[in-house]
């Protein structure tokens, strides 16, 4: 071991590449060989030479220079997105019907997140007709008559998660919240006080000289 150590270390031993490394180094020789660079990793550092123009980016479209051969993107964040639009197939929401650009592969695919909960409702709750409920389509409360804001399904009769109740109407969600609560007080029974508590709301709208009469009529 000792032999070969000193065979190593002997300067008349030395490989060929070494000592033109070090000729370069000193005398500037071009026909020296210098080591590439390398990135984290191990990979070559492959860099652009006077061939490469400038050229589209091939999903934003701003133009740059590349660095590699065959590349087609200016960024990363443009790379990941031309790949997936590239790799994405038109597909029809299943709870709206819109088309959209998805590359999930299953059967069941919504264009957004509030479809996706919609559907969940839908299905949960009115046993797929909630689409069917009167004004859905023009997103009109039955009540106040708002018109293209948020609107929620109610249950006509019977409990709110009824899935054997067809009639269903649109409501803003603050009519929806005063006919849910009007509907567990106790004095809803009596037409006196349902008047006294209209008097009192339209009293605090302003108006102390309104009188409200409310009467009960058994519809058959």
């Amino acid at each position: 071991m000792a032999r070969n150590d000193a065979q190593v270390s002997s300067p008349g031993l030395r490989h060929e590449s070494v000592k033109r490394r070090e000729k370069s180094s000193v005398t500037g020789d071009p026909s020296a060989k210098a080591a590439k660079p390398r990135q984290a990793g191990g990979r070559r550092l492959v860099r652009a030479t006077k061939t490469m123009r400038p050229m589209p980016c091939g999903y934003c479209g701003k133009e740059f220079t590349p660095t590699r051969v065959g590349q087609k993107f200016c960024s990363r964040v443009c790379g990941g997105s031309g790949h997936r639009l590239t790799d994405s197939a038109v597909r029809q929401c299943a709870y709206c019907g819109k088309e959209f650009k998805s590359i999930s592969h299953n059967a069941l695919v919504y264009c957004c997140r509030k479809c996706q909960m919609d559907m969940h409702r839908d299905t949960e709750y009115f046993d797929g007709m909630r689409r069917t409920a009167i004004g859905f389509d023009e997103r009109e409360c039955w009540v106040c008559g708002k018109a293209g804001g948020k609107i929620q399904v109610h249950h006509v009769i019977g409990q709110a998660c009824d899935k054997t109740e067809p009639l269903l109407v649109v409501l803003c969600p603050g009519c929806h919240h005063l006919v849910t609560n009007l509907s567990r007080r106790l004095f809803l029974d009596n037409p006196g006080k349902v008047a006294d508590l209209l008097t009192l709301a339209r009293f605090a709208k302003g108006l102390p000289n309104a009188r409200t009469i409310v009467t009960y009529e058994e519809v058959k």
